[in-house]
């Protein structure tokens, strides 16, 4: 016989409001001194500094899952 467990756990959901996000001075500082032609390693940089993406919406938690494999004949056997 088997038996199979599964659970899924949210400990806890963040998310940010579009309307309250802001650019941190120094970032912004740092967009705007760009050159407007694309320069490859000026615009690397930032890319490396900062990175391509942020995260606006987090969920922590997490998936839980086992399998018990019973031998009856064992079971039986130890009473």
């Amino acid at each position: 016989k088997f038996l199979r467990a599964h659970a899924e756990l949210e400990v806890a959901r963040y998310a940010l409001k579009a309307s309250d996000l802001m650019l941190h001075p120094e970032f912004l500082s740092r967009l705007q001194a760009l050159p407007l032609e694309y320069t490859y390693g000026e615009y690397r940089q930032l890319y490396t500094d900062y990175g391509t993406h942020f995260i606006r919406e987090a969920t922590l938690g997490g998936d839980f899952e086992y399998t018990i494999i019973l031998n009856e004949e064992t079971i039986e056997k130890a009473g």
